[in-house]
């Protein structure tokens, strides 16, 4: 008995001492298995997350028979929802132009105007997959009109209640001019104030000129059109900036004609002499005022070392500066470069003819068609705060302060050109940087759960 309780001891106590092992064994099972299942909840959340959850959908369609109609006819814009299910409630908005077209009837549901429709329909009885509402509109106006769904509109499944997710097109419908329409876009009249047009106005005469005292930021232009049913339209002739400034009065017919009349203003500088000495005869200066006008010139001058004026002689206007040049009234082997548009400029009182940047028709610089003595009709840049000439270099052709590829010169031309060719090769070595880094961080991680393996 006492040597078959001692081996009953022995054998309890040698199962304590093996239990704590067991216990520890399991629990290093099990920390291994926790970053596996972590990794098996990360997988099934992200799957959930970019797995689509299937719902129902339905699409809002407008269509009409012409997409052209004219002024006063009536057009029929239907509006059509096609969905996978029944829909049931649908509420939303409709935009249009209202300055085009005006709303005048449809169904119930739809209520508003002037641009805007509202859609309140609770879909009672609804038991197709596909609804139609007819609408009708008068054309009032020439132009273009766009039939749109503002937002998100919001249409339930008719069964379930569940909002449907929506789709909308859009349409767009030309009102043109009625058969009878008039194509009359020419004023009968146009003045101005303060100032004067130059030459005075005619119905005919498209261009003009006009001098104003630095103290003018604004133009008034009180233009009438030669038809009544035409509309006149003034841009331009607000904060009017020193130099040239190009005043727009377009004249829009019936028919949908467009005219243009183009009003070149000319502010002075601030201490500027406006006055324009004209002889009794109205034919040019006299020998008088050429030679106060050079007097001034040599006064304002005090940039260039040279008198800048500008004087008529023998019906011929010519400009004085570090020579003499007579301005001519075009050539037609002189070719004016690309994007400058025709205007003029008022030196010394007279009405020169210039070229001005399209882009910038109050630019500093302009082109001008000059003969120098002895020389030939050539074009010249013509800088109005430093009052000099320059003879227009074609491979450096300046539209504003800037050359015609953008930049204000050649030489910044090409340090932009060969900074953007570094800045493609500097791209290019991150890049290559940015990957070894990758490469090696995915190494240092690898190597890192090896030791920890190893360790374990």
């Amino acid at each position: 008995m006492k040597t078959k309780k001692t081996g009953t001891a022995y054998r309890a106590s040698s199962d304590r001492r093996t239990a704590p092992v067991a216990v520890i064994k399991l629990a290093e099972a099990g920390k291994r298995f926790v970053p596996v299942f972590m990794l098996v909840c990360v997988a099934v959340m992200l799957f959930n997350a970019v797995t689509p959850v299937s719902a129902s959908s339905c699409k809002i369609v407008f269509s009409t028979q012409t997409s052209e109609v004219m002024v006063d006819d009536t057009l029929t814009v239907e509006l059509k929802i096609e969905g996978d299910v029944i829909p049931g409630i649908f509420e939303g908005y409709i935009s249009y132009d209202g300055n085009v077209l005006e709303y005048i009837s449809g169904p119930d549901c739809i209520a508003g105007g002037e641009g805007t429709l509202r859609i309140s329909d609770m879909g009672y009885g609804s038991n197709t997959l596909a609804r139609t509402y007819e609408m009708q509109f008068k054309a009032v106006k020439m132009g273009t009109c766009e039939f749109s769904v503002r937002g998100t509109p919001e249409i339930y499944e008719a069964d379930l209640g569940y909002l449907m997710s929506v789709s909308a097109g859009k349409l767009s419908v030309e009102v043109k001019a009625a058969s009878k329409a008039s194509s009359d876009a020419t004023l009968g009249i146009m003045r101005i104030s303060p100032g004067e047009l130059s030459p005075a106005f005619s119905s005919a005469e498209h261009e003009y000129s006009v001098f104003v005292p630095y103290e003018v930021t604004e133009i008034y232009v009180s233009a009438s059109p030669n038809d009544p049913n035409a509309t006149v339209k003034t841009e331009g002739n607000q904060n009017l900036s020193v130099g040239q400034n190009r005043i727009l009065v377009l004249v829009t017919a019936e028919n949908g004609n467009l005219g243009k009349y183009v009003i070149y203003a000319a502010r002075a500088a601030e201490g500027e002499s406006t006055e324009q000495n004209v002889p009794e005869n109205g034919t040019g200066t006299t020998d008088t005022d050429n030679q106060q006008e050079s007097a001034e010139g040599q006064q304002d001058d005090g940039l260039n070392g040279w008198a800048f004026y500008a004087e008529e002689s023998d019906g011929s206007l010519y400009l004085t500066a570090d020579a003499r040049y007579k301005v001519s009234r075009g050539a037609a082997d002189v070719e004016i470069p690309d994007g400058y548009n025709k205007t003029s400029v008022i030196i010394s009182g007279h009405t020169v003819t210039a070229y001005s940047p399209a882009k910038e028709p109050g630019s500093d610089y302009l082109l001008l068609i000059l003969e120098k003595e002895g020389g030939k009709p050539e074009i010249y840049s013509f800088d109005r705060v430093e009052k000099t000439l320059q003879r227009l270099d074609n491979s450096r052709i300046v539209v504003g302060n800037r050359t015609a590829s953008g930049y204000s010169t050649i030489d910044e031309e090409e340090l932009v050109k060969s900074y953007e060719k570094s800045l493609g090769t500097m791209t290019m070595v991150i890049a290559i940087l940015s990957g070894v880094c990758m490469l090696l961080l995915i190494i240092v991680i690898r190597m890192a759960v090896k030791n920890r393996n190893e360790l374990d």
